[in-house]
């Protein structure tokens, strides 16, 4: 009989103990849970902020390299060098053969944009049109495209023997830097 208590007793121990472990164990595995989950919506926030934060950096940027604050600022003259710099740095990268560029004079759209245009004549292949285009519009001087003109050698297939020759194409382009001036008041 003692033995029957004896293991009785240790069962019901082992029986209260097991319980009170798992309702520990259950508690702090929901706890978890719950930690878990406001991690990943803290998680998000902070991705969200930092996406948020280097957006606003790249609209800061784009407004200093862009913002003239008077009518005298260097970023409303034509033929900027530093502009012209920056864009044959550009065709210098992308291997393209500048023919030609003719800064045009600058004109007013709207009430307070100065748009300065520039006539260029290029050598290049549709791949490496392509990628200026793209790297015009990466540029953190806002750039338009006023109009562009690509010339096909196939006319003049039969007279080149070199494929390479072949490949480039004449392009006439014009682009125009804009620079947004600060309104008066």
């Amino acid at each position: 009989m003692k033995k029957n208590i004896m293991l009785f007793s240790i069962f019901l121990i082992f029986l209260i103990a097991s319980y009170f472990q798992h309702s520990i164990i259950n508690k702090k595995f929901e706890k978890l849970v719950d930690l878990k989950a406001e991690q990943k919506k803290v998680n998000e926030k902070f991705i969200s902020a930092d996406l948020l934060s280097k957006n606003l950096n790249r609209v800061l940027d784009l407004f200093n390299e862009n913002l003239a604050l008077s009518a005298n600022d260097s970023k409303n003259d034509e033929a900027s060098m530093p502009f012209l710099d920056n864009l044959t740095d550009l065709f210098v990268k992308l291997g393209i053969e500048v023919t030609d560029i003719k800064p045009v004079s600058k004109e007013k759209r709207g009430s307070r944009d100065t748009y300065i245009p520039y006539k260029l004549e290029l050598k290049c292949t549709f791949q490496e049109f392509a990628n200026l285009i793209n790297d015009l519009e990466k540029n953190d001087r806002l750039i338009v495209i006023d109009e562009f003109r690509f010339f096909s050698n196939a006319q003049k297939l039969s007279k080149m023997k070199d494929p390479e020759t072949v490949m480039n194409h004449k392009v006439s382009l014009v682009i125009s830097a804009v620079t947004l001036n600060k309104a008066r008041g």
